[in-house]
């Protein structure tokens, strides 16, 4: 991943989310006018993560530098008081997407929504990694020409399953990593994460999405260890028939399936893939991606959505865990750190545009503009 032609300073736009990490804006690259999404980490943090995703961003793009549905990263540097990420800046959630649909999709768009993020999940364990936190905030779609292809990010409660080639070992006592609304069985129950339960939960998702609600949501609860017992029991009790009622018998399957793997168990993501790609034909449905939001039109009293995109990556709703600090621990040291000091990385003299050859009110150092 080539970082040289990438540049220390930035015109620094409106910030566009913020999150356990701590803040996202975007911005432009003033030489190339390329617009680009910049996570920004203080180095004081509690659980930091950002140099963790980073360095498995570095392994999800090692054998293929453009993965479909993975962002570009540009850059991972360090100054002052902050680590950035430089990154692909891509479109709305998934979750605003939903919301915007008055949150029930229907069965063609969610169809056509699982073909993209199963394959984004098997590209990301085929590189050893499983996410730990799937969720409809953390499946974006692009900009522009690729605005109809889902990506999957936030890989900052993400770890390897895989250690000198062999599977991670069975453990029982682990705390919640993820999000408790979209967390499979054996993730509440405390056994450590592996392929299975990323399937799970993405199929928690598909079932959110065509039913607007899940069992579990809405639980009332004084404190969140209380909050995560209840959705653990309800979760638990609510059976696979009871779950997928009124919806096609192979959202049934496909839990079954999942919820059987064994922990160290390669699942079948080609059998997976066939089960729905053969209730969309059965359908008659026709992969045009025409989703559902696609019929609405846009408010005119409103600003466009393009200005009022938020990534939403916080953690803040009593259902969500975050990195515990014996997890920040076992990250930091799974890999390497290689961050590269912004000061060292030299600005263009194009010498054809005088704003161009010196700093700019508008075209900030990082972090000077983000007290």
């Amino acid at each position: 991943m080539k970082q040289s032609s990438f540049y220390s300073n930035y015109k620094i736009g409106a910030k566009i989310g913020s999150g356990s990490f701590g803040r996202i804006f975007s911005a432009t690259n003033p030489l190339t006018g390329e617009q680009v999404a910049i996570k920004i980490e203080s180095k004081e943090a509690k659980n930091p993560q950002l140099v963790h995703e980073y360095e498995l961003y570095k392994i999800l793009l090692k054998n293929n530098p453009e993965p479909e549905g993975i962002p570009r990263i540009h850059l991972c540097t360090t100054q002052s008081d902050y680590v950035n990420l430089v990154m692909e800046l891509l479109g709305p959630s998934l979750e605003d997407k939903f919301n915007l649909c008055g949150r029930k999709f229907s069965l063609k768009t969610v169809l056509m929504l699982a073909f993209q993020m199963l394959a984004r999940l098997e590209y990301i364990h085929n590189c050893g990694l499983i996410h730990r936190d799937i969720k409809p905030e953390n499946f974006l779609l692009g900009v522009g020409k690729n605005q109809d292809k889902v990506y999957i990010i936030d890989f900052g409660l993400s770890r390897p399953y895989l250690k000198d080639g062999k599977h991670i070992e069975f453990i029982v006592g682990k705390k919640l990593i993820g999000t408790a609304r979209y967390a499979s069985i054996n993730t509440h129950r405390g056994i450590t994460q592996s392929r299975r339960d990323d399937l799970e939960s993405v199929g928690y998702i598909w079932i959110y999405f065509l039913k607007g609600k899940l069992p579990w949501q809405g639980l009332k609860a004084t404190e969140r260890t209380q909050r995560y017992d209840k959705i653990k029991e309800k979760k638990i009790e609510t059976s696979i028939a009871e779950l997928c009622q009124d919806l096609p018998p192979e959202f049934a399957e496909y839990l079954t399936y999942v919820r059987n793997l064994n922990f160290e168990e390669e699942p079948d993501y080609a059998r997976l893939q066939t089960l729905l790609r053969t209730l969309f034909n059965e359908k008659g449905f026709v992969e045009d991606f025409d989703y559902d939001w696609k019929s609405i039109k846009p408010d005119p009293v409103t600003k466009p959505a393009d200005t009022k995109r938020i990534f939403k990556e916080v953690r803040v709703d009593g259902e969500n865990a975050m990195l515990t600090k014996e997890e920040t621990k076992q990250n930091n040291q799974s890999t390497k750190p290689l961050v590269q000091k912004a000061s060292n990385v030299p600005i263009k003299n194009t010498g054809s545009n005088q704003k161009n050859n010196h700093k700019s009110k508008a075209c900030w150092p990082l972090f000077n503009c983000f007290s």
